[in-house]
């Protein structure tokens, strides 16, 4: 009985590594997508003042 408990804490821990890791990989991800449009930007830009 009581390790039939301790596997659905063990579940919901699980569960929740897995959540966290997943919303990471996200943030990870769109921190990427964000960072590369801002480093595209500032090219553009730069290249527009270059050629003023």
């Amino acid at each position: 009985m009581s390790s039939k408990c301790n596997f659905g804490i063990t579940g919901i821990t699980d569960a929740i590594n897995s959540g966290i890791i997943a919303d990471t990989v996200t943030i990870t991800a769109t921190t990427a997508v964000i960072d590369t449009t801002v480093g595209t930007t500032a090219v553009i830009i730069a290249t527009t003042l270059a050629q003023l």
